[in-house]
């Protein structure tokens, strides 16, 4: 969802992100620039899983054409996900 010219805000519900830290909610608030017919995504979110919080999770990705490829860059381990707008 647009926020004005140049943030958006990227909201993937229930989210599985494997066993050990389960399904999660991820709403970041990322700049975007555009390069040609690819926008590039550079922004933060926090989230609670498995009974801590974390605060400033680094979110960096592109969308290309519909197709949005994310990285949230939690401690000791990166996120990666893929995925189509629908809307």
């Amino acid at each position: 969802m647009a926020i004005d010219d140049n943030q958006v805000e990227i909201v993937l519900s229930d989210i599985y992100l494997g066993e050990t830290l389960g399904n999660a909610s991820i709403k970041a608030r990322c700049t975007m620039v555009v390069i040609g017919d690819e926008i590039e995504l550079a922004g933060s979110t926090s989230l609670s899983l498995g009974g801590f919080s974390y605060n400033a999770i680094p979110v960096t990705g592109e969308v290309n054409d519909k197709v949005l490829e994310l990285t949230i860059a939690l401690p000791g381990c990166e996120v990666e996900y893929e995925g189509v707008k629908t809307k």
